[in-house]
């Protein structure tokens, strides 16, 4: 197929070929993945790279990056590919060197440092894609990934959730690209710099006024940020709280055991021993059910009503149901047996094949955990309505799987449903989910202004 590239693609892919150090922070649907390509084709065509290694989620290396570069003309020539296998079959691929694209995944980022170290790599770049997979800089990945990109001649991140969270967390992804030029060579320092330490730990910070600015400023020279609404016809999602109010007795327990961290049920009995561990058991009520030391069991049924009404409202049009806890899902399976459930233990055959009949518009219903369908999931086809029965404290698993259904190649507006009950922890939840999405969108609004006046000004 030839690509024509559209305005914004061709901007971003001259931007890279610009600048072999380089930030692509583009919402889902708006094409990073053959905007990189083309560039390390044009390296490649040149004989100015003797290859690239590009990181990713598993299911991304699996499905996405090799069926791209083999889908536009200007890419067929390219070999791409996947260092996977055991380990001598991994070392192999290396030590063979004749292609263009490695593709690493990030449960493998590990054992190619430690290769590294003894050997030289057939590549002189790194591409981290969904780079919001090394925003923790105190895991054993950043870490050993961290002493090899001074000698990476082409490095790039590829994200469109950077600050999913909180702006800390860009701190280790630009490290990645300038080894702390532009935002310091140590994390405590920028922490210093732009946050106020709210408590005597420094778990909980706030951005100092105006600091915002201030971060986008250091790094835009090294940043090209599109924003899908900007770019593609898509109508913005609509966001519906379905409240329920549960019974007085209920709500006497939640706030029992909010109140005291503790809560005798029956035969059961309930306690948590931190705030994090309060926070997982109230949701758990809220959801109704919770675990004890061998299974879970049931304490109320009010979301599964609240779900089987909206199921009854959709009267036959798809619905993805995004849940957190294990026995939500057994729950699910009991009442509705023939409706695909995708989450751990899920074989990958029978994931690749619900994905494909939901887009084929032949599932009504499917349940999703979000770290089942993040990165490098399209389920825009199938169908535009979003209900979260527990919805997720994270802000990037949030974001992606709204992400699966608002995407290019969506005809219709989303509708993104939230089950809450009334004075507990899930509207905290919501709040907390709506305050990280606009910290991110402020960072690519600002970044893409930024870039709009560069253009401009040429």
């Amino acid at each position: 197929m030839r690509f024509v590239p559209r305005d914004y693609q061709d901007r971003t892919i001259k931007f890279g070929c610009a600048n072999e150090v380089c930030a692509f922070l583009l919402d889902m649907g708006l094409g990073k993945t053959v905007c990189t390509l083309s560039v390390i084709a044009e390296e490649i065509d040149r004989c100015i790279s003797p290859g690239i290694c590009i990181v990713a989620p598993p299911k991304v290396v699996d499905e996405v990056w090799a069926q791209e570069a083999a889908k536009w003309d200007h890419l067929k020539h390219l070999k791409v590919v996947k260092v996977r296998g055991n380990e001598q079959c991994r070392t192999n691929i290396l030590k063979i060197g004749c292609a263009d694209v490695y593709l690493v995944s990030y449960s493998n980022l590990l054992w190619l440092c430690e290769w590294m170290l003894q050997n030289q790599p057939p590549f002189d770049g790194m591409v981290f894609d969904e780079s919001s997979m090394m925003k923790c800089n105190s895991t054993k990945r950043f870490k050993r990934v961290k002493p090899f990109m001074p000698f990476m001649r082409r490095r790039m991140i590829l994200t469109g959730t950077p600050a999913a969270e909180s702006l800390v967390n860009i701190w280790s992804q630009y490290y990645l690209l300038d080894q702390g030029e532009r935002l310091g060579k140590y994390i405590t320092h920028f922490k210093a710099e732009h946050y106020r330490q709210q408590d005597r730990f420094g778990y909980k910070l706030q951005l100092l006024k105006g600091h915002d600015d201030i971060i986008y400023d250091k790094v835009k020279d090294i940043t090209m940020t599109l924003r899908a609404v900007d770019h593609l016809n898509l109508t913005a999602p609509i966001y519906n709280d379905i409240k329920i109010t549960l019974p007085d007795k209920l709500m006497e327990q939640y706030k029992k055991l909010e109140d005291e961290m503790f809560l005798e049920m029956g035969e059961n009995t309930v306690e948590a021993l931190n705030a994090a561990s309060l926070s997982i058991k109230c949701r758990q009520f809220t959801s109704g059910a919770m675990y004890n030391e061998t299974s879970w069991y049931k304490i109320h049924d009010h979301k599964i009503e609240a779900l089987k009404e909206v199921i009854e409202q959709q009267d036959g049009q798809p619905l993805l149901v995004a849940y957190e806890f294990r026995h939500e899902a057994e729950r699910f399976k009991k009442l509705w047996p023939k409706a695909p459930i995708i989450g751990g233990g899920s074989k990958p055959k029978e994931v690749s094949k619900a994905f494909k009949l939901w887009n084929e518009g032949k599932i009504p219903l499917m349940f999703v955990h979000p770290q089942s369908v993040g990165h490098g999931v399209n389920l825009q086809y199938g169908g535009h309505h979003l209900l979260w029965f527990s919805t997720t404290w994270s802000g990037e698993r949030y974001q992606q799987t709204v992400a699966r259904l608002h995407r290019q190649g969506q005809k219709h507006p989303v509708t993104v449903s939230h089950l809450v009950c009334k004075g507990t922890v899930d509207p905290l939840v919501l709040t907390s989910q709506r305050r990280k999405g606009k910290t991110q969108d402020n960072m690519m609004t600002a970044l893409a202004e930024y870039r709009k006046r560069a253009l401009h000004s040429k």
